[in-house]
This record gives structure tokens, C-alpha cells and sequence, in this order.
């Protein structure tokens, strides 16, 4: 055997040898012990809160109300609490106190009415609006403690969420009146207040002509003129809490004085008062009519509406002269708000043909830009009087909610 068929095979071990003790760690005389990641702590426990019946601080979600088709507004929670899916609704107005008992899917179970009496001062006012509250609860079979909370429409100017009236023309005396304190503490439920006229635009919306309507804009012809804007779904109050007082809309500046102090109101150019009073000084002066009532305050809106179905020149002059200037109160308010639905409302406004809608739609058309009106609906409020206990309800549920 020759020298290479020795050496070959030998050199072929060594080097396996060496390749083998190369590719070995070297072990520290002093090894640590393998590093450990920190434990990760277990997940908490669900938080369970123990809350007492008569704790009405613990607030529900709205997409947890349930709504019971066969009338009863009570369900059973975890735990055997018994809570009731009923709100009161109160309309607090200057002449009387309307409250009701309204459940989830927007049905008034009772109602109960009061006359305000402001005459007798704001303590006194307070306790009937108490009064009505427990009336309505007891008037329908059921317990105050059982109501998620109480919602109240009142007249402005006022802070909502501090519930305080600043100031009421509609109930005199009344100065930084702690609405929302005195009925809280009475009734031991959670009380939330709005200005009357955004709790009937917030009924409207929710249960009304403006159901499935993201943006509206609600004008409710009484007395005054009140009114609301609902803005992506939420009553637009704005900055200082006040916006949405539509009446206060200027369409004439040189126009007649409104009780507000300024002039060239809406509101002091075709409310009902302002309508009713037109009337009356032309048939004093000589104007034929079939209206012959010669005080404002008792011409009625039956007869308004009878004249006007009647063709009576003197009527119908007055009230489209208001249609006019409520129209372009109308496209100022569109311009700013561009709104998808209108919402006429208020006793007269119910009362009359759809003549006078007509007109409020013509004039408002008239002055805006097209594209702000284009396909913005015309529409007639819905729920009549019963908006202000319907909308303090609702008021009161979407509070409960956020």
C-alpha cells in the first residue's frame, strides 16, 4: 500500500476531530441561571357593581332597555333586581304642568295636568311640578322608584345642564330658579331639563314627523315663536347653551318691537299673539270679517281656521303676511344649518290647512339659495301636545345613555 492510501484516511479523522471540537460552546466556570420573562399578571375580574335599588346614580345604557309589547314596563336583571324601563316626562309651561309616565317604544301610559299658577311664586310652581311627577307614576300602577329618571321641558333662557331658569317672560318672577335641584331631591330620581322648544324638536325627531331625519330644523308657532335644530342626530345648543332660539331670528330690522328687546323678531311679526291682534284692530276699525270678537285673547284658533276655510279676505291677508316672514326666518336659519326636513308645529300652525304650510315653504324657497333647499321637506309636526312630555322622556333616556 502506497503512502497516499495511508495518509488520506488518517487526515480525513483528524480533521473531523478538529471540526467537531471547533463547533462546541465553551461552558462559563460560572454560568447564570437561564433568564425568566416577568409573569404576566392574570386579566381582572369583570367589574360587578352592587348597586341598590334606590341608587339611581348607577346609570343604564339605552341599548339595554328592553321594550315590552304587552304594556308591563318591568324586567328582571342579573341579580334579581326589578328596575322599570318607564321615564317621566314633564312639560312645564306658563299656563300648566303636563306630566306622563312614557316607556321605551315612546307610549304615554298616563297623563296628568296641572295649572301652573306662577302667579303663586317659583317654591310653589316646584312642588306641582312634584305633584304631577308622583300623580302620573301612582295614576299608572306603578312606583317613583321604579322610573329610570325624570325629564323636564321648561321656557328659557336656561342652563340645561345645571337645570337652573334664568329667566322665564312666561313665569314671572322667576330668577336662576334651581329647577333640577329641588325636583332631584324631591323625587330621589335622576332629573335632566331642557329648553321646551329643543325637547319638542327632539320628540319630533325620535317619534315623529322627523323619525330616520339625521338634520332638521322644528318651528312651533303658539304664543311666541319656539323652535329647535337637530344637527347628526343630537339637539344643537352650541356654545352658550342657548342656540335654538329660533323665534329671536331677525327678518325685519326696522319691524316691530319683540318682547325680547330687540327688533324685527319672527316672533314679533307672526306669532299668534301678533296674528290674533292684527285681526282684531282691523275689524275694530272697520274691516268685514267673520270674525267679531273684538279682544285677542279670546279670538280662538277654531275660528281662525273656520274664517280661513271660509275665504275671509281679512284673515287670510294676516296670516299669509305671517307665513311670509316665518318663511324667510326659514331660509336665514337654512343657510346656516342646511337642513334635510323642515318641521311646522304649534296649535295654529296644526289647526289650518296645508294652504298656510304651503305658504311658509313658498316664501322660505323664494329667498334661499336653490341647492340649500333642494329636496329639504315641508312637513307638519306630528305629535301635537303631547310633544313635551314625549320629548322631556326622550330627553331624559339619552341622557341616561351617555
Amino acid at each position: 500500500m502506497d503512502i497516499r492510501s495511508r495518509f488520506i484516511p488518517a487526515l480525513l479523522v483528524a480533521l473531523l476531530a478538529f471540526a467537531a471540537n471547533g463547533c462546541r460552546r465553551a461552558e462559563p466556570e460560572n454560568p447564570e441561571p437561564p433568564r425568566r420573562l416577568p409573569a404576566i399578571p392574570p386579566l381582572p375580574a369583570p367589574l360587578r357593581i352592587e348597586t341598590p335599588r334606590k341608587n339611581w346614580t348607577a346609570r343604564m345604557r339605552l341599548d339595554t332597555l328592553r321594550t315590552w309589547e304587552d304594556g308591563d314596563c318591568r324586567r328582571a336583571l342579573p341579580g334579581g333586581m326589578l328596575v322599570n324601563d318607564c321615564v317621566v316626562g314633564i312639560d312645564l309651561g306658563g299656563t300648566k304642568i303636563a306630566g306622563a309616565v312614557v316607556d321605551p317604544a315612546g307610549r304615554i301610559r298616563h297623563r296628568v295636568f296641572k295649572l301652573t299658577a306662577a302667579k303663586d311664586g317659583p317654591k310653589a310652581v316646584l312642588d306641582r311640578i312634584v305633584d304631577v311627577a308622583r300623580e302620573s307614576v301612582r295614576d299608572a300602577g306603578l312606583e317613583l322608584e321604579d322610573m329610570l329618571a325624570v325629564g323636564i321641558g321648561s321656557p328659557g333662557p336656561l342652563d340645561p345642564d345645571a337645570g337652573v331658569v334664568v329667566h322665564s317672560p312666561n313665569l314671572p318672577g322667576w330668577d336662576r330658579v334651581r329647577v333640577k335641584d329641588h325636583v332631584q331631591d324631591a323625587l330621589g330620581r335622576p332629573v335632566f331639563m331642557d329648553n321646551d322648544c329643543n325637547v319638542a324638536t327632539l320628540a319630533e325627531h325620535v317619534l315623529g314627523a322627523g323619525s330616520g331625519v339625521s338634520d332638521l330644523i322644528g318651528l312651533f308657532l303658539g304664543t311666541g315663536i319656539g323652535g329647535g335644530v337637530i344637527i347628526a342626530n343630537r339637539v344643537h345648543r352650541g356654545f352658550s347653551k342657548q342656540g335654538g332660539e329660533l323665534g329671536h331670528v331677525v327678518v325685519d330690522v326696522n319691524g316691530p318691537k319683540c318682547g325680547c328687546g330687540q327688533r324685527g323678531c319672527v316672533e314679533a311679526l307672526a306669532s299668534r299673539q301678533v296674528i290674533c291682534r292684527e285681526i282684531v284692530e282691523a275689524v275694530r276699525k272697520g274691516r268685514k270679517s267673520v270674525i267679531t270678537e273684538t279682544d285677542p285673547a279670546k279670538l280662538r284658533t277654531t275660528l281662525l281656521a273656520q274664517a280661513l276655510a271660509e275665504n275671509d279676505p281679512l284673515v287670510r291677508e294676516v296670516m299669509t303676511k305671517a307665513m311670509e316672514y316665518l318663511g324667510v326666518a326659514v331660509a336665514s336659519i337654512a343657510h346656516v344649518v342646511s337642513p334635510e326636513m323642515v318641521i311646522l308645529g304649534g296649535g295654529i300652525l296644526e289647526a289650518l290647512n296645508d294652504e298656510m304650510l304651503a305658504a311658509v315653504e313658498s316664501s322660505a324657497r323664494k329667498r334661499a339659495l336653490p341647492l340649500v333647499m333642494d329636496g329639504v321637506k315641508f312637513v307638519r309636526a306630528q305629535l301635537g301636545e303631547d310633544a313635551g312630555v314625549l320629548g322631556a322622556a326622550v330627553l331624559a333616556r339619552q341622557a341616561l345613555a351617555r
